[in-house]
């Protein structure tokens, strides 16, 4: 089997528990931890190179990797002079482009943005900065040890690069391809000007009763592309003009039927509406009777009704008068929380 030798320096970069990791993310192997280094390099070596693009891990590691070697050059850049800064910016044949006045920050900035990472790692100034300065003995080894560090994280970088840039290709050419999509649906709904919607409603009248016999299946397809010839309209605008008016009948027909309090200037308005049409007398009338008439033109239940009209009273609206009907037992009286029932109402306002 062919072995992936460019993907091996790769590996080489990666200390032991990472490389265990992405081994453990692609074979998903729980012996991991008990095989060699050299082991996990050679097997890896045998997956071809775009598998290995595609792990989540292989494209999280090295993205991370990249974020603490750019932060690591801009510590660096930071301890330049404002001065030496300025002359990286010349000795890359761009010190047009940066003057005194502005803020050291802000080259830092356009120099990281702006100029190649290689370049900034080649730079003498830039690599002057990395040479150990003179310090005490005590502290020399860290130093260096520091800076070594920070050498090879700036190289594991520089050799995983590519391999980022051509994850970031992919994900580029994917974000087309949604975006080409996400048009596509875009354009389904971008209808023309519809028209009114008792126009609509007239049109589709018209070629109901237009049509000989009953409405079968076999018709509806000439129907709807006559309505629509007669209207000048697309079939998307036909069919989200149909799904309005069926939405708004459905509102129309069942928002009654949900549990409403009505406010109690609303409850009063279409009580004496309804008052005038059930009384029995010129300032009277059956509490049951209005009770009906009021809770089917409101779509509010009996309870509600009782409780409105029961503060009716209390606000001096209505007056409640005992009574009972002759022959008829079964009465939906008004009982308040007293236990008293009322049979009869009059409008005091």
């Amino acid at each position: 089997m062919k072995r992936n030798k460019e993907s091996a320096k790769l590996f080489q970069l990666l200390n032991d528990e990472e490389l265990k990791k992405l081994f453990w993310s692609i074979e998903r192997d729980q012996q991991v931890r008990n095989v060699s280094r050299g082991f996990i390099i050679h097997k890896l070596q045998e997956i071809p190179e775009k598998e290995l693009l595609r792990n989540d891990y292989v494209s999280n590691l090295l993205k991370t990797k990249l974020i603490q070697a750019m932060e690591a050059i801009k510590l660096i850049l930071k301890q330049l002079d404002k001065d030496e800064l300025i002359k990286m910016y010349k000795d890359f044949g761009r010190g047009e482009i940066v003057t005194d006045k502005m803020k050291k920050s802000k080259i830092i900035e356009k120099m990281i943005m702006e100029i190649p990472l290689p370049d900034i790692l080649k730079n003498k100034r830039f690599r002057a900065k990395l040479k150990p300065k003179q310090v005490p003995l005590t502290h020399l080894k860290s130093l260096q040890k520091e800076i070594g560090n920070l050498k090879k994280e700036v190289d594991k970088i520089n050799q995983g690069v590519e391999i980022l840039f051509e994850k970031i290709s992919e994900v580029s050419r994917g974000i087309r391809d949604l975006s080409i999509k996400l048009e596509l649906v875009e354009n389904l709904f971008n209808v023309e000007s519809a028209p009114d919607l008792y126009v609509y409603l007239k049109a589709v009248y018209d070629e109901i009763v237009a049509t000989d016999g009953r409405l079968i299946p076999e018709v509806f397809p000439a129907l709807s592309e006559k309505i629509r010839e007669k209207l000048g309209i697309s079939e998307n605008t036909f069919i989200l003009k149909g799904l309005e008016l069926l939405l708004l009948h459905y509102l129309l027909t069942n928002v009654k039927s949900l549990h409403w309090r009505p406010s109690f200037e609303e409850f009063w308005k279409i009580l004496k509406d309804e008052f005038e049409k059930v009384k029995i007398l010129e300032n009277q009338a059956e509490i049951p009777t209005l009770r009906d008439h009021v809770c089917k033109r409101m779509g509010i239940s009996e309870d509600m009704f009782d409780e409105l009209l029961i503060e009716a009273a209390d606000r001096d609206y209505v007056k409640l008068d005992v009574g009972r009907p002759i022959g008829e037992y079964d009465v939906k009286y008004l009982t308040t929380k007293d236990g008293l029932k009322f049979y009869y109402v009059k409008l005091l306002r």
